[in-house]
């Protein structure tokens, strides 16, 4: 679910902010449609990029080809840029998907890849433009054969356990959605989140929330082919979040278990067994489990 913006008074300034547009916002009409632009980013420029995207013109990579949202990675004057493509829809702009995107990576800036422009086209539908922070996710397997993959992996977890400190529940957690910071220089972050079209804001945030991101986060790891490869990574991962998290010791035990317990009930997406199904499967539950009840973490 999106933010519960007619709860949170913080969220009625963000949405009056970047739908309306004030202060850094601006609004803009075109030939396209209406554009919402953040930052410095030239319509002209931004139109370019859009028209790129359409006609499957000089892209760099087709992250998403096809679907609901169709995403790609495009550049210009050395400067990355990611294109999101939402598919048309007869709502209001506060009620689109496209919508909360935009105001959720506004609000999570700090956290997130800058997203430069939305442009909302009656006869093209929704665009958003990120700027592009890197080549390479969690979920690729780029990075767990790094002499500092320990260290980016805890990066990840220090990440997600500011996103609870503030009471924010992403989505989806999953490893494809945390990208290295490799060409953002405005953020000191090595590890920021994507995909922010599903968050929701909390005064305290629920065990079962913290244990969803937590799940989502660790199902999703079985693309770490070496078994004490894994292990090593998933004990950083564990006690970097244990240390980042606010909520708690006790708290965060409760939820790491309950994360566990979710995992082995496929309760979340799980590709802990994606390697091999005959053997990895009990091998890696047994592993995670084991590894969350060390005393020692």
């Amino acid at each position: 679910m999106p933010i519960p913006f007619f709860t949170i008074p913080i969220h009625c300034r963000y949405w009056a902010r970047a739908i309306v547009g004030k202060n850094d916002i601006a609004v803009v009409k075109s030939s396209l449609g209406t554009w919402r632009i953040a930052g410095e980013l030239d319509v002209d420029l931004a139109e370019k990029l859009i028209r790129r995207h359409i006609d499957d013109q000089d892209i760099s990579e087709w992250l998403k080809p096809t679907g609901k949202r169709r995403v790609s990675r495009l550049s210009f004057d050395n400067q990355g840029y990611i294109v999101k493509e939402f598919v048309r829809m007869l709502r209001p702009a506060c009620l689109r998907p496209a919508g909360n995107s935009w105001v959720n990576s506004l609000y999570l800036q700090d956290l997130t890849p800058p997203c430069l422009a939305w442009l909302s086209s009656r006869q093209l539908g929704d665009f958003l433009i990120f700027q592009d922070a890197g080549k390479g996710n969690f979920w690729r397997a780029q990075y767990d054969h790094l002499d500092n993959a320990v260290e980016l992996y805890s990066h990840c977890a220090e990440l997600l356990a500011e996103l609870h400190n503030r009471g924010i529940y992403h989505g989806d957690a999953k490893p494809a959605n945390f990208v290295r910071n490799q060409w953002i220089t405005s953020s000191t972050r090595p590890v920021l989140i994507v995909d922010c079209d599903h968050i929701r804001q909390f005064k305290r945030m629920p065990q079962k929330y913290q244990a969803k991101n937590l799940a989502q986060f660790l199902a999703g790891t079985g693309y770490i082919g070496d078994f004490i490869r894994w292990i090593e990574t998933l004990t950083a991962f564990i006690r970097a979040y244990q240390s980042s998290c606010s909520l708690g010791q006790g708290r965060v035990d409760a939820a790491m278990k309950q994360a566990c317990a979710m995992i082995n009930h496929r309760s979340v997406e799980n590709n802990l067994s994606r390697l091999d199904p005959s053997t990895y499967s009990k091998e890696r539950h047994l592993g995670l489990q084991y590894t969350i009840d060390l005393p020692w973490l």
